[in-house]
């Protein structure tokens, strides 16, 4: 048996992080990218590729958007050994995050006999960056920062990250090589989605905690937006040109991809079709931004505006030019602007109110609904148009296999558990009162007294910020909406967040506090049924439900 050994670095770090890995010459890329997130403690739940230059196709985790022979997609990992590449080659790169943009180099240094049955990490240097903070510049930023904070701008952003930085334990290479190594599944040549699932399905003891919410200055330039892009690097212009759905950029030099994404970005009538797409709070967020000079954001919900290219960011600040700010005063004066932002707003709606009544559902339910409560027949690919437009990037909808549902479920394992037999069990029929109640969902669980002692139990043994746990607590319910198993979100629940659970007492205590959070988020959300419980007959407990409800013993299923 041989192995490769391979020095990676993160590209942009000073002093440099690496990680020296030797992996099998047998295993695949899908093996060498677990490897490389495992030595940095990050939790696979990105998107990742390999990169050769000369134009050729990335290495990767195939796009279920896009046809199997388009130019932009990439070869999949999981089935492409490293042997077809290293043979021939002894460098590439790999992106992790196509957000925060980590590029290392990867650079195959020997080939060795050697027999391993997992990979392991032989050397390293430098402690493992936050995930999720916003790429190297950023945590080199903040480790500056904490480490001279008289110079901080932001002295309550820089506490969260300083609690992060202090609660991010050493690099432990005895415990990669010996714990989290074995705990994956190697050489398997499984579809390269399964990557992002089986990573974020094995129970971790990582002590990362990301802060959830943000105040941010927010700083006008008075430049063209042309010149605040030219201080992007040529990989992170083309994960932009990539974002904005552009193609042909490949071969392009700097110059040409700043101006390409400028053009594109200034185009009046795309700007327009974008912002209808935003939810409203996001851009009333921007415009009070403006004013105050403070604009605020949640965990790694990132403003829409941030994602395509218009607000660029650092540490403590975001930026966005005058000229991308008039552009949007002219167009939310728009009257054609206004009917076109209600319109999807209302497409959207209704495919969201579908996922939370249904969990998952067929293609032509959001165009039933929609014509039982508005009187008006609507054609399905209406729904599907909006959101192959933009809808998807911005909503908690997915399409896949011609059913609609949560997006979280569409990159789950659950996927198949969670269809439904509809020739058994027709789909519920929601008053268009139902419809419009469901935005108030999320906030009458948040005030639940179930909820309330879950959060309270989980921050004092788990010893997380307070944001993190209520955090669970509403993944928890978001689970339950969707219509997991209640075994299965309580085994996650214990195993995969709260492993300090260990005591047989602990666990009784949690189960108990579990079951009132499963009946309360059952009986609001779903008026006491799963999704697959519902029918066309009206349950009898289906009532307005008080905020403050302990439980519900599941006698409003229909027989």
């Amino acid at each position: 048996m041989k192995a490769y050994q391979f020095k990676v670095t993160i590209k942009g770090s000073r002093p440099p992080i690496w990680r020296r890995i030797l992996i099998s010459t047998d295993f695949s890329f899908h093996d060498l990218a677990t490897a490389i997130i495992e030595s940095f403690y990050w939790s696979g739940g990105h998107l990742w590729e390999f990169t050769f230059g000369n134009n050729q196709a990335p290495v990767g985790i195939p796009d279920d958007m896009l046809p199997p022979d388009s130019f932009d997609q990439p070869i999949d990992a999981a089935v492409t050994g490293l042997s077809q590449y290293f043979s021939a080659h002894t460098k590439c790169e790999f992106i992790y995050d196509f957000g925060d943009f980590w590029e290392m180099t990867v650079v195959r240094e020997e080939e060795i006999k050697t027999e391993l049955a997992y990979p392991q990490v032989i050397d390293f240097k430098g402690e493992c960056p936050l995930e999720d903070c916003g790429g190297i510049e950023i945590y080199q930023d903040i480790l500056k920062q904490v480490a001279h904070p008289q110079k901080a701008t932001n002295k309550e952003t820089l506490a969260v990250w300083k609690e992060c930085i202090d609660m991010n334990t050493p690099f432990d290479m005895q415990l990669v090589n010996e714990e989290y190594m074995p705990s994956h599944k190697w050489n398997q040549g499984e579809s390269g989605m399964d990557l992002m699932d089986e990573m974020m399905d094995v129970p971790s003891e990582k002590p990362m905690v990301i802060p959830q919410k943000f105040v941010m200055a927010l700083e006008i330039l008075d430049i063209p937006t042309s010149q605040m892009l030219s201080s992007l690097n040529v990989s992170e212009l083309k994960a932009l040109a990539k974002k904005n759905g552009l193609s042909g950029y490949s071969s392009l030099h700097k110059a040409e991809l700043t101006a390409l994404i400028s053009q594109t970005l200034m185009d009046s009538e795309r700007l327009s079709h974008q912002l209808s797409l935003f939810y409203p709070n996001e851009i009333e967020d921007l415009m009070e931004g403006v004013k105050t000079g403070s604009l605020y954001y949640t965990g790694d919900a990132m403003p829409s505006l941030f994602r395509r290219g218009y607000i660029q960011a650092d540490m403590f600040a975001m930026v966005i030019t005058q000229e991308t700010l008039d552009l949007i005063r002219k167009i939310l004066k728009r009257a054609s602007f206004k009917k076109e932002q209600a319109r999807m707003g209302k497409l959207r709606h209704y495919l969201e109110a579908c996922v939370y009544f249904y969990g998952v559902c067929d293609f032509d339910q959001p165009a039933r609904i929609y014509e039982a409560c508005e009187g008006e027949a609507i054609d399905p690919f209406v729904f599907a148009d909006a959101y192959f437009d933009g809808l998807k990037e911005v909503s908690m909808v997915a399409l896949k296999e011609n059913q609609w549902m949560d997006a979280g479920a569409a990159d789950s394992s659950y996927f198949e558990s969670l269809e439904l037999d509809k020739s058994v069990l027709p789909f519920y029929m929601p008053t268009k009162q139902e419809v419009e109640e469901v935005d108030l969902c999320l906030p009458k669980l948040r005030a639940t007294i179930p909820n309330q002692a879950l959060v309270r139990d989980v921050n004092a043994y788990f010893r997380l910020v307070q944001e993190q746990a209520e955090r669970i607590g509403l993944e928890v319910q978001e689970w339950i909406r969707v219509g997991y198993d209640f075994n299965d979100i309580f085994n996650w629940l214990c195993d995969w967040t709260l492993f300090e659970y260990s005591q047989e007492e602990d666990v009784q205590r949690l189960g108990k506090l579990f079951q009132n959070v499963w009946n309360s988020s059952r009986m609001i959300i779903l008026r006491g049924h799963t999704p697959n419980e519902m029918t066309n007959e009206l349950p009898a407990l289906r009532k307005d439900v008080p905020d403050n409800i302990i439980g519900f013993p599941g006698a409003g299923k229909n027989k």
